[in-house]
């Protein structure tokens, strides 16, 4: 199974994907998991792609967001980007 998100920021269009046994995290008692990758052209910035879960079956949804960080050190966000989500089986 490989998750793909899409999303705009900063006027550029961004598409990662990956598969459900790379994410960076993805426990079974939280309502998300997430992976992260680099922003391009920006040094020690993130995007941390957040894939929703269902409350009752914990299963993966076509639903999500993208937590911004310019700076991989920050504690809390600098910005929120809805995105696009696909579960590809």
């Amino acid at each position: 199974m490989v998750v793909r998100a899409e999303f705009e920021y900063k006027g550029k269009h961004y598409d990662f994907s990956r598969p459900l046994s790379e994410f960076d995290r993805n426990y079974d008692d939280e309502d998300y998991a997430y992976f992260l990758e680099e922003i391009p052209g920006m040094e020690w910035a993130l995007f941390e792609i957040n894939i929703l879960k269902d409350s009752e079956s914990q299963s993966l949804k076509n639903d999500g967001y993208i937590s911004v960080y310019l700076n991989a050190d920050n504690a809390s966000f600098d910005d929120i980007v809805n995105a696009s989500i696909s579960i590809l089986y």
